[in-house]
């Protein structure tokens, strides 16, 4: 409970009372009549809110309101890479805005668990869409025939920052396959399989739960160069861990865990 400074006309004073706090850290009611939100450590949103009333000392109050907070920041709104050449790994995204983004720091791994920085890429601070590039020279001996895990930490102005689902990359670089890449993971939304090609080529892809039931599938014709393959109703299966996998001309296979939330 906090008490207000200010009165009512018959100098009675008001206290606000927090009726329900945000579920993504905690809101502190000031007796100036402002109030104060401390997210949780992992929190990533982009908006929370709480409920309060206020009251007098007579215990007349007022109705529940509800208070809404949004965070503007820039969204990432796509994240993918393609194989170059000499084990170098162009990396690709984009930002719906970024008027409060700094910088963006890359950061690969090649186990999933360890990560180290690949690269910093400084922001546009713009209020449009914003694309961004970065060639990230792994060198053949590491990237070739080998997961890359990657994620983007986008760090804002006043130093806090929020990190992207992981992109996973494998380089083939064979006569018919030069790169797969899956994004999201963990999965929130439908996943998105990313196929370079040296020649046109059959790609089926699969869903399989823990108890190696397919749970969906999807087998599409791709023409050579780089394509998006989206696999529609991924986002809507029940949370739990699978495996994606991904079989190119019935020859070149991926593997991939995946972690529906």
């Amino acid at each position: 409970m906090t008490e207000y400074k200010d009165k009512e006309k018959n100098n009675e004073p008001l206290s606000a009372y927090l009726i329900k706090n945000s579920p993504d850290g905690k809101v502190t009611l000031k007796e100036d009549g402002t109030f104060s939100f401390a997210p949780h450590k992992n929190f990533q949103g982009s908006h929370t809110s709480f409920t309060y009333k206020i009251c007098d000392n007579g215990n007349l109050c007022s109705p529940n309101a509800t208070v809404n907070i949004h965070f503007p920041t820039g969204q990432l709104v796509d994240f993918k890479g393609s194989y170059q050449r000499d084990g170098n790994v162009e990396l690709e995204w984009n930002t719906s805005s970024g008027t409060d983004i700094s910088r963006f720091e890359l950061e690969r791994s090649i186990n999933g668990r360890e990560w180290e920085n690949s690269g910093t890429v400084f922001a546009g601070n713009t209020s449009k869409q914003n694309d961004y590039t970065y060639i990230d020279k792994v060198g053949k001996n590491i990237a070739l025939k080998k997961d890359l895990y990657y994620r983007l930490k986008q760090v804002k102005s006043d130093g806090t920052s929020a990190t992207s689902r992981l992109l996973i990359v494998r380089v083939y670089n064979t006569k018919a396959v030069s790169m797969i890449s899956v994004t999201p993971n963990p999965s929130k939304s439908d996943i998105a399989v990313n196929v370079q090609l040296q020649e046109s080529a059959m790609v089926a892809m699969r869903i399989i739960d823990a108890s190696g039931s397919t749970v969906l599938h999807k087998t599409s014709d791709v023409a050579r160069g780089t394509s998006n393959i989206l696999i529609e109703g991924s986002s809507k299966i029940t949370p739990g861990l699978y495996t994606l996998e991904v079989i190119v001309n019935s020859k070149e296979r991926m593997l991939v865990k995946l972690i529906k939330e």
